[in-house]
This record gives C-alpha cells, structure tokens and sequence, in this order.
C-alpha cells in the first residue's frame, strides 16, 4: 500500500446507499470515518428514503457499533435520469460546494432489461455524476461490474486485465452489462480531460464474511446466485459442472472500495477487479450444500436441462420456477456458453497489501455464516425441513417461462 497521505475528506457523496453494496460501504464509512454523509436517493420522500437506508445500516450492523453515527447520514434528493441530477440550479451549486468525493453505487439492475432501457440512469447518470466532480474538482469511485467482460467470458485462457477494459467483447442480450461498460470507456475519457477517478469491478456479492448479512428481503433484485442456493435447496437437485462461480462477500467489496478512495491520490485513473482470487467452482458449491446437511441430486446434464425447459421439474405436483431455473432453461446446456475466462486481481492485492484486508476464500465456515442467513431470513428451509424434494416427471405439461424474471 502507498504510504502517502491517505485522502480522508469531511464529507462524502453516496449513490446507491439503499442497495446492495451502498448500505455496506455506508455502514463502513460510519465505522471508519468521520466525516458526513449525503445520501443521494431519486425517492421524493426523504423520511422514508431516510428508513430505508437505515435499515441498510441496521442489517449490516447487527451489534448496532455505528448505532451512535447514523446522525451524519444526510439523505438529499438526486436523479440520476435528469440534468443537473433533478435539482435547482442553487441546490446543485450547493451540492458541488460541499461534497469532497463521490462514491457512485447506485444503477438500475434488469436481468431481462434491454440496453436502452437502461442506458439513461446507468451511462448518462454516470456522465452527470463525473460532470459533478470535475465542476467541483473532486475524485469519483464508480462502482462498475466484472460483468464487463461481455462474451469474453466464455472464450478459454481469457482474462480480464485491471488496466484495460475494451477487448472487443460483445454485449448480445446483456443491456446491464453493457451500461457498464460503455461508462468505464466514458469515465476513461473524461479522466483524460481531467477527471480524478477510479473504479471498482465487483463480483458476485454474496453476504457480508462476519455475519453472512445480505438483504435478501427489501431490495428491489437480489443476487441470482441466491436464487442458486434456494432452486438447489427446494428441488435437491443439480448438474455437473466445473465452472468457476465468483463469490464475494460484500464486506470485503466495501472495505477494498473504500482502501482505493483512501488511496485515490496515487490510484487516479486505475481499476480494480474485486472478485475473489480463489473462486470455487460450481461443483464445490453444491459440496459445500451437502456438507452443510442438504440433499442434492446429481442429475446428467443433458436430462435436468430437458427437465427444465419442458416443465417436468415438479414440486408438489406443479412445475418448479426460479429466476435461476427459468435461466437455465433459456440457456441450456451449451458447452459454448461455459465460463472459461479469469480476472486479474494483482493490482488490488497489492493495493491492499498490509491493511489487512483481503477476500476470504469460500470454505466450509465461510459457507455455513453464509447459509446461517439464509436461513435464519426465511429464504431458505434448514436441513432437517428440507423435504419434500422435486422429482421429474416423464410427462411434459403447459409451459409457463421466465415468469419470476419480471420481478426485477
């Protein structure tokens, strides 16, 4: 780590604080810093964007340690789909006098939602953000994905460099992803025009590595690797697979995204993949399932994925659906969509080296804080209550698909 000066400004400007990843990097700063907090919320009520995000906090924070600082949270009005993000001219004036750096979460997240849809908040919010700072002249943190690796993923011996974003990949049917990477490629060429920048590239963000918190009830779109857990937990059934599969827990995104803030003097224009250096692979995901005290049924590829897509997957007696299943079952089995590529994680590393904080790998105590949740937030039965089971039935019934993917 640099021992320069660490940046530690007065006050900090938040997107995304009610989601996922933005209530843990505000839970972090109240517990690291101290400086005030706004929270930028698109939500015209104040008070209950105010409930919201605390409840962010309260999740995160369950021995209630920042209890005491949450009076630094300012939640102000912001739009990131308008000019001047919704505000008066006098009011964004103001905005621009006060923040000191601009840590930008929040983005609409579609599984199913084309590009143009989504290109408005995510790129064109991104691009009004970066216009705050550079007419404040304050560093921005954007909070990108590894999903900008677009159809790279699937070509063998690809990897995902943190100093390079554009190798040509394609975006077919990823409209999210695509928003993300055309504003890194935006944010790269407005830090040639001067603005002071870094990004992060999470993975999958699964729950916090102490307490396995993860908002699994409240937001808008949980992660599809829960609705993994829960599709293999309530039908007891899988496929082989040796693919690797991310799993990141979200404290380690927030406290590593926050070292790069600290750190932005020196890392101004770098990026930062924050995946998990030794990701398990699907197939030990389910180990650890069944080691847990799950049953799990290996079915052969080729049969469950016929299962699937012909709605002969039956829990109680009707076809089963999961955005994870319904997935699927679009996909199928393809040996060309295999996940082949890897990510470069060397930059972080030795960003992070000495400050103690480091991704953990998933093992069997990781796994179990992880599954304690799930269970303990309904989202999921425990073991012993885990039966009845799906069984597949020879007979094809009416097809009902994707369904639970408009839930996003």
């Amino acid at each position: 780590m640099s021992n320069n000066a660490a940046f530690l400004p007065d006050n900090y400007l938040l997107t995304g604080a009610s989601g996922v990843l933005g209530g843990c990097i505000l839970t972090e700063l109240l517990a690291s810093t101290d400086g005030k907090i706004y929270c930028m919320s698109r939500e015209q009520d104040l008070d209950n964007a105010r409930s919201r995000i605390l409840a962010m906090v309260d999740l995160y924070d369950p021995k209630g340690k920042v209890a005491d600082q949450v009076s630094r949270i300012s939640v102000i009005y912001g739009d990131l789909g308008k000019e001047l993000l919704g505000l008066s001219r006098d009011n964004y004036d103001t905005l621009v006098s006060q923040a000191k750096v601009v840590i930008h979460c929040a983005a609409k997240l579609s599984l199913i939602a084309e590009y143009p849809a989504l290109r408005e908040e995510n790129v064109v919010g991104t691009e009004r953000i970066a216009k705050l700072c550079m007419d404040a002249n304050i560093p921005l943190l954007y909070t990108s994905s590894f999903s900008v690796i677009g159809d790279k993923l699937y070509e063998p011996g690809f990897m995902l460099k943190e100093d390079k974003v554009d190798y040509g990949q394609c975006f077919d049917d990823l409209g999210y992803e695509q928003t993300k990477f055309e504003s890194e490629v935006l944010l790269n060429d407005l830090a040639k025009q001067g603005l002071q920048m870094a990004i992060v590239r999470p993975g999958n963000i699964w729950g916090d590595s102490e307490h396995g918190r993860y908002p699994l009830t409240g937001t808008t779109v949980k992660g599809i690797y829960y609705e993994m857990v829960r599709a293999l937990v309530e039908t007891g059934y899988t496929f082989h697979s040796t693919d690797d599969f991310d799993v990141t827990p979200v404290d380690y995104v927030a406290k590593a995204s926050l070292a790069v803030v600290k750190n932005i003097n020196t890392v101004s224009g770098q990026t930062f993949n924050l995946v998990n250096p030794h990701p398990p692979t699907y197939n030990g995901i389910v180990d650890l399932l069944r080691e847990y005290g799950y049953e799990v049924r290996n079915v052969p590829c080729d049969d469950y994925f016929q299962a699937l897509h012909e709605d002969r997957m039956l829990l109680n007696g009707k076809p089963y659906h999961s955005s994870f299943t319904d997935i699927l079952a679009l996909i199928g089995d393809d040996d060309d969509l295999s996940e082949q590529a890897k990510y470069d994680t060397s930059s972080i590393q030795a960003l992070l080296e000495g400050t103690g904080i480091s991704c953990p790998k998933l093992d069997n105590k990781l796994m179990k804080t992880l599954l304690d949740h799930c269970v303990a937030s309904g989202l999921i039965k425990a073991p012993a209550d885990q039966h009845p089971l799906a069984e597949i039935s020879e007979e094809i019934t009416a097809k009902v698909f994707m369904e639970h993917l408009y839930d996003a």
